[in-house]
Formats: C-alpha cells, structure tokens, sequence
C-alpha cells in the first residue's frame, strides 16, 4: 500500500515522517500566503487542514523538487507545477486516511510515539537520544514541538492503518505467474534494414510526397514587439528591508539544492528590491506606450515560445492581438513594456524552404514500405529459408541472446514475439524489421530461487489496484471543505 502511494504522487503524496526529518535536516521556513494564519485552509471529514501544517509541507516539498532538480528549481517552476495544489491534495488524502484510521479505532501511544522519536538518528548523540538536540532542532527551523509531535503521531497511525490493510499474493497465483516463464521459444528468424533495400531517391518523387504533406511544413508564428525597458532602481534598499525580504522568500536563494545565506544571497535580494521600486516607474512607461506617447522603443522579432521571452510574458501576449499593450514584466533583470506591433501567422513552406525537412521525412517513409514489402516477400519462404535460429528463448534469458539488437530492441522484439499469438510472423523495429518462424515451443524448469521475487511482484499488483480502489472509495466517505 505505501509503495503505490510513494509511486503515485499525482495522485497521493503521503509525507512519511522521514521526509519531515529530512526537512529538519535541510532547514528553512518559507513565508507562505497562509503564513502568521493562525487559522485552518480546509478540513476533510473530522479532520482539520492547518495553514501551520500547509507551511511546512510547502516547505518540504519544495526542497525535494529542489534537490532532485540540482537547485534549478525556482518560485517560476513551483506554480508551474502547482505545487500549491499539490500540497493540498496531499493533505487531503492524509486527512482521509486519518478519518478512515479513526473510524477504525487505531490509535497511537505516547510510547509509540516517543519510540519513534527517540529513535531517530539524527535526534542522537553518542548512540543515544539527546533532548537538548531534539529541542534544539526545531527551536532552529521554527517547528513548533506540537505541529512536529502532531505530524509524526498522524504518520504512525496512517503506518498502522496501512499494515492492517496490507493484501498479500497466495500461493495459487503465484504459481500461475511461474507458467509465463517457464514457455520456452526455439525460432529462426531474419533482420531486415535499410541496407538490405535497392532503391534511388529523386527529387520529383520527394516534391511528390511533399505535395501530398506540405500543410504539415509551416513557419513559426512571428511576433514584433515594440518594447520599453525600465531599468531596476538604483536606491539601495535598507538592510533590515533585505533581510525581511530574505525572510520571506528564503526557499528561492539555494544552490544544488543547499540553501544560501544571508550573505550570499545578497545581491539577488538589492536586485529584486531595486525592481520593486522601479515598478511605479515602469507602470508610467506602460501608460506612455499605450497612450502613444513614447518617442523610442526596442523593436524585437520573436518566433512564439522563443526562449529569449519569459513564459509568463508568452501566456500573456497568447491571448492578445496586434496593437496591444502588456502591462511591465520582468525579462532579461529589467521591467518590459510590450505593444505588439505585428503577427504573422504561420504559413505553408515552399517546396525549396522546406526541402531537407521533406527529404528526410520521405527517406523515413521510403525506408518504411520497402521495409514492410521485402519482409512480406521474405515470410511467405520462411519455411524453406536457411536462417539463423535460436534455441528456447525464456523471459530470463533474452540478455543472453546474441541477435545483434540493442537492449530497447530485445525487449521490444521478444515481449512481441511472446505476446503473439501467431507461429510466424514479422515484428518491426525502429529502422528495422524481423521475419521470425516459432519451431518449437514446450515448459521448462523453473528457478525456484526466484519464486520470492515473484510473490513480492504479485504483493505490490494487489496492493497498488486495491490503493486505488480505496482511494475512490475514501472520496466518497469523507466531505472535503476548504475555507
């Protein structure tokens, strides 16, 4: 059941209490919409969503996005991905399982919990667990006792709930999943490519083929901007103003992940504040550019989506026409006002324009038919061909198989050749195609050393479709609220 919740995170994304130490190893706190609330953001069923347990979450959650993303992860990229809503339906489904544990009568000690606790190896000192650094810890990342105590006793009891509704595989249907690999496959086979077809390219048969595909070979749409920058403030922001600043916006300034500083996130911090106060400015050029009254600007051609813009600014300028003006947005550490002075449409390429693009194409497609033609011609002489032929090919053995493929290509080919329901047949590939005829077929021995690994396989299905299926039913249970 934990398995399919960790690998499932669209759908659930249970923060086990190792996560939230992991939290307090890293550190920080972010100022968030809900931060200072001393209020709650929704409740599920008898279960009240905190904004306290929404901070830090948030907070959790985007150190892991941060880490696994090398520190490229950015404010920009969390709404992106909504990570808001991300965090909220996380809680919502923990909300759930509470409710679902409560219901259940499942309950958590304070043994159990100090258990756990002091059990933590970052809580130790010489062994042992150490109050002054348990106290000390969350003194330092601004984790009230309570919230972090409430949140380790919520997870021990979804823990336990999960253990009671654990469906393990019987022994029946792990030896039914034996049979698929105990079928052994002798066959002889052929593999066709492109060096194996006689054949000229001409460019009246490419012009051909282009003539039946042109739409297919349009221009970018074209954007003219003309563009008034505004320049950041050169007032040198207060250091009590930064350091709030800092405070508040603490989870944007790390690097690989480590969060930076004070110190050294000084500079973005003067940067982002100079802005701030240049934005009165920049909304004066704006009103300038949209009145008609600016004497010079920037003129810059784009192609739609082109990097150079921000993807905000793209959003925006999407849903406008000519002629329109974008209110000041960051681009290149600057405040922009756009008016969009022309667009051109994408528009079919002329055959010169959009030649290599169809050559190439046409090659594929070439490639393709003659391909499927010459291993039909090769199929129907199967049975009298001298090929090359392999013996008893199992699911466990097909790295064994020297058939001069690839690994994607083995696993391609075989879980076809497996699947298939024919005794001959052909079996394309990415440039390639295989002729193959199935000679024999028959049960062998299994390996019993891997009947633990099967059962584990057969443990994880069940419990993934029985997560799901109780998941939907928890929806119905329980009344979601947000405030």
């Amino acid at each position: 059941m934990l398995d399919w919740m960790q690998k499932h995170k669209k759908y659930l994304i249970v923060t086990i209490w190792v996560a939230t130490i992991s939290f307090v190893a890293t550190g920080g706190f972010t100022s968030f919409s809900f931060a200072g609330m001393n209020t709650d953001i929704g409740k599920v069923g008898d279960i009240k969503l905190s904004s306290e347990r929404f901070q830090m979450e948030y907070n959790n959650l985007y150190r892991q996005y941060s880490e696994q993303s090398g520190g490229k992860f950015d404010e920009e990229q969390a709404k992106k991905m909504k990570l808001e809503e991300q965090v909220i339906q996380s809680m919502v489904q923990e909300a759930k399982l509470i409710n679902l544990a409560n219901d259940f009568g499942v309950i958590v000690t304070d043994e159990e919990l100090a258990n756990t606790i002091t059990g933590i190896e970052l809580f130790k000192k010489e062994g042992k667990f150490s109050k002054e650094i348990y106290d000390t810890y969350l003194k330092n990342m601004r984790i009230p006792t309570k919230l972090f105590e409430n949140t380790m006793k919520e997870q021990i009891k979804i823990n336990k709930l999960l253990a009671l509704l654990q469906v393990g595989a019987t022994t029946k249907e792990v030896e039914n999943l034996k049979v698929p690999f105990q079928i052994g496959d002798r066959f002889k086979y052929q593999i066709l490519s492109e060096n194996d077809i006689n054949g000229t390219i001409n460019e009246a048969d490419v012009q051909k083929f282009w003539e039946t595909k042109k739409n297919q070979f349009k221009t970018q749409k074209e954007y003219t901007f003309d563009i008034v920058w505004t320049m950041p403030s050169s007032i040198m922001p207060s250091e009590e103003d930064m350091k709030k600043h800092y405070q508040e916006n603490s989870f944007k300034y790390n690097i690989n992940g480590k969060s930076l500083s004070f110190e050294d996130a000084k500079a973005k911090i003067i940067n982002e504040l100079q802005l701030e106060l240049s934005k009165k400015e920049a909304y004066l050029a704006y009103k300038a550019l949209r009145d008609g009254k600016v004497m010079s600007v920037e003129k810059k051609t784009y192609t739609q989506d082109d990097k150079n813009v921000t993807a905000d600014i793209w959003n925006i300028v999407k849903t406008k026409k000519a002629g329109e003006v974008i209110k000041p947005e960051i681009m290149d550490g600057k405040y922009a006002s756009i008016k969009i002075s022309s667009i051109k449409e994408p528009r079919v390429k002329t055959f010169d324009e959009a030649k290599n693009e169809v050559i190439s194409l046409y090659k594929k497609d070439y490639a393709t038919t003659a391909l499927s033609k010459l291993a039909e011609e090769k199929l129907k002489n199967i049975q009298n061909s001298t090929l090359e032929s392999v013996n008893f090919v199992t699911f466990d053995n097909i790295e064994k198989q020297n058939l001069s493929l690839n690994s994607q290509e083995k696993s391609i080919f075989f879980t076809k050749l497996f699947t298939s329901t024919q005794e001959k047949g052909i079996i394309p590939l990415d440039s390639k195609v295989i002729v193959y005829s199935v000679l024999e077929q028959k049960l062998l021995p299994f390996d019993n050393n891997k009947t633990s690994m099967l059962k584990t396989d057969v443990d994880k299905f069940k419990s993934q479709s029985f997560g799901s299926n109780l998941i939907k039913q928890l929806d119905t249970l329980y009344e979601v609220k947000m405030n």
